[in-house]
């Protein structure tokens, strides 16, 4: 049969509206200070849990707030913040081929301008771009896909 460790806490918010949450140990155990130490990190929660010879299997059989320490810490852990990448996109050379490469990627107005230039020749399907197809460069470095068509 598991052994279930019950932990109690208690959680004073700050401010839910702002989300920002402070956790109590307010019976001062040390199974609460684990749980609290599992909202800022596993390797938090694992370092105190061995100063009191809790052992890992031990700790994810842990209940803080009658929940399971996993469903504690998703619902008290501060969400990651979101990293945005940005391109910064140089053109190598003047070509008209280039243009349309860069026009792809910062808007549709500018992506019909560019092709217009190019004029009925030019295959889009056979235009690569850093070794792309103009539809695939479009949607890795574009806000949106942008649809290449031959008309």
């Amino acid at each position: 049969m598991k052994r279930f460790i019950i932990a109690s806490l208690l959680l004073s918010a700050a401010s839910f509206a702002s989300a920002d949450v402070r956790l109590v140990n307010a019976d001062a155990s040390p199974l609460s200070e684990i749980c609290i130490a599992a909202v800022e990190s596993r390797a938090a929660a694992i370092d105190v849990a061995a100063e009191y010879g809790i052992s890992n299997a031990e700790l994810d059989q842990l209940y803080c707030n009658g929940m399971p320490l996993t469903h504690f810490i998703r619902t008290y852990r501060a969400p990651q913040k979101q990293v945005e990448t940005t391109y910064i996109l140089k053109s190598t050379d003047d070509s008209v081929l280039t243009e349309l490469c860069i026009a792809s990627v910062k808007s549709e107005e500018e992506f019909a301008a560019a092709k217009a230039k190019l004029g009925e020749d030019v295959k889009l399907s056979e235009v690569r771009c850093n070794n792309m197809s103009i539809a695939e460069f479009a949607r890795r470095y574009g806000k949106t896909a942008l649809t290449a068509s031959v008309r």
